[in-house]
């Protein structure tokens, strides 16, 4: 229907009460999603088999597809919000 066309937004939250509900520590709140858009990265350009590991996320080899038309090497992704580190106060 979109042609092969995506656009991912992200965002990180702001509420630590939303963290809390999901029982995520509020002071990975950018870390996490860090990880994730390497988590995006790794399963939209690799092939055949995409593996990833990092601190939150671990995936065996495994074929993941369809990938996204969009290139290079990916489709957009638009990051939302600003907040200061947990320890600047």
């Amino acid at each position: 229907m979109s042609g092969g066309r995506l656009i991912t937004g992200r965002g990180t939250g702001w509420s630590p009460e939303e963290y809390q509900g999901v029982g995520l520590p509020w002071q990975e709140r950018g870390a996490r999603p860090d990880e994730c858009l390497d988590v995006l990265e790794a399963v939209w350009t690799t092939e055949p088999v995409v593996r990833h590991e990092d601190r939150h996320h671990t995936f065996p080899a495994a074929h993941i597809g369809p990938k996204p038309l969009q290139r290079p090497p990916r489709p957009p992704i638009y990051l939302s919000g600003f907040a200061p580190p947990p320890d600047a106060g």
